[in-house]
Order: C-alpha cells, then structure tokens, then sequence
C-alpha cells in the first residue's frame, strides 16, 4: 500500500546522499531538484489534509448510536431527551423490547425505512432483545418520518396500528412539537406491547381508540357533566333574584308620570353573514402513509 509519508522521508534521504556525493550530480542541479522535491512534498501534504478533513466530516454526518434516543437533527432540549430515555428504557425492562427515536438532519434520500433497517442492523440494536424492537425516525430535509417494527414487536407493531399511530402523532410532527409527538409515540408503543403481551394486539378487528366505545362514552360524559353544570347555575341565579320580572318598561313607570306624543320604527342596522366556500385540495397533502410488510412511512 502506497505510503505517502513513507515516500517523502525516502525522497529527502536520497537528496541528501546526492548532496554529499562530491561525484554525483552538481549542486546546483541538486538545488533544482531539491526545490521540485519541495513543491511536490508541499502539494501532496496539502492534498492529505484536505482528505483528511473530509473524512472527518463525513463521519460526522453519519449516525452515532448512543442510547434509545438519537437527537442528530437537534430537535430536543436536554430534559426532553432525557425524559424520553427514562421511558424507552422503562418499556424496555417492561416488555423486553427496544423502543427507539432517531431524528436526523437529512437520511440521504431514498425510503427512509430501509435506512432505518440499516441503523438498526448496522448498531445491532436489538442485541439486548432478541431483535425485537420498534423505531421511529425523523428526517427534516423532506420532512420524512417512518415507524419500523422489528422481530417479534412486529406482531404490537401491524401495518393498521403503524398506521393508526403515524395518525395520531402527526399533528404534532406538523406543528413542530416533537417531544409531545414523541411522548405520544411512547405512550402509544405502551399500549401496543402491553395488548399484544395480553394476546390481543391491535388490528383491523381489534381497532385502537375507535369504533362506538370512545364517543359514546365521551358524548355522555359531557352531556352529564353540562347538565350538572346547568342545573347548579340555575339554582344560583334563582337564588340571587329577589324580585318578580315586569313583561314591558311600562310597567315599571308611575302611573300619570309619562306621556308620549308620537312614535315610529327607524331603521339603524343591518346584518349580513357570509360564508367562506371550502377549497378543493386533492394533493394529499402530510396525510399520505406507505406500508410495507414492517414499516410505515410518510411526510409531515
């Protein structure tokens, strides 16, 4: 292998057993060489810290796994970061499987799911748990985000419920407020791990907060809740009044102490109310989600 060190140390040996050489090549042919030497020397020197430094900032823009969150893209304050830690590694010892967030400035390009089977392959992520993991990821170049399950947390992590969970974060992707998109994301993966532990993970057929429970149960609370409401102010309010309401101001005149010569109806205002036409967009838009057999992706 080529050795550039090597070569330059070579060089100047040679030139000074040239300069010594009393029969050897005159010295001002050996000041020319000398002088190339130098500026060859000079070149290449430049062009091996010129490589260096590229390396050491492609490295850098590559992911360095450390813990169950890797905030690359910055999008966390410290507390955030370590609140979120502190929860995936709960789950962790919960359920035996690994649950990760990764932001990222820009993936590369391409489908962000299969970069994210290479992080998890590449930092043998799932080494404490059999393989058995779940991971979301953010890119803000594109405004990229995907859920890959892996192993076994495939069965907690469908296509329906990646699906079901990208809806329910993605508000919240789209307003910027990551740490509560990730909080729901954990607190979802929870809820997930712990009903397919119990054999009855969410699916088609098992949906997660939808179908009749939710709303019925919703819609009467707050229907109880107003009329208590309602009930309490009215017995207030008729506690407060003392006296009986008149029908018209006339009767609250003395009698014989007002007399009116005239009247008529002026016309002062008028109200118009306008409604703005809804537009037709069919872009799409951040709703739009691909499915494969383990991952789910989408833009925010």
């Amino acid at each position: 292998m080529f050795d550039p060190w090597n070569f330059i140390v070579r060089g100047c040996a040679v030139m000074k057993r040239y300069h010594e050489n009393e029969m050897g090549i005159e010295r001002g042919t050996v000041g020319k060489i000398g002088r190339k030497w130098c500026k060859a020397a000079v070149i290449l020197l430049v062009s091996l810290v010129c490589l260096n430094a590229g390396s050491i900032l492609a490295a850098g823009a590559e992911t360095q796994f450390d813990g169950w969150v890797q905030d690359d893209a910055g999008l966390l304050a410290a507390d955030e970061e370590e609140a979120l830690e502190t929860e995936c590694r709960r789950l962790f010892q919960a359920y035996g499987t690994g649950v990760y967030i990764v932001t990222t400035p820009n993936f590369g390009g391409g489908d962000i799911k299969d970069w994210q089977r290479r992080i998890f392959s590449q930092y043998d992520l799932g080494a404490d748990s059999a393989g058995s993991g779940v991971m979301l990821a953010i890119s803000m170049a594109e405004r990229d985000w995907g859920l890959v399950g892996f192993g076994s947390a495939q069965e907690a992590f469908s296509t329906y419920a990646r699906e079901r969970l990208g809806s329910l974060i993605l508000d919240d992707l789209s307003d910027g407020e990551f740490y509560e998109a990730f909080s729901g994301y954990l607190s979802i993966a929870d809820d997930y791990l712990k009903a397919a532990e119990n054999g009855k993970p969410y699916t088609e057929q098992h949906r997660y907060r939808e179908g009749w429970r939710f709303p019925v149960i919703f819609g009467v609370s707050f229907l109880l809740s107003l009329g208590i409401s309602v009930a309490v102010v009215m017995v207030w309010k008729k506690g407060m009044n003392t006296r009986v309401r008149q029908n018209g101001a006339m009767e609250y005149l003395k009698s014989g102490s007002f007399y009116l010569s005239n009247q008529s109806d002026l016309f002062l205002y008028h109200t118009v109310s306008r409604t703005k036409r809804p537009k037709n967009n069919s872009s799409g838009g951040s709703g739009s989600m691909r499915s494969d057999s383990s991952g789910t992706s989408g833009k925010f």
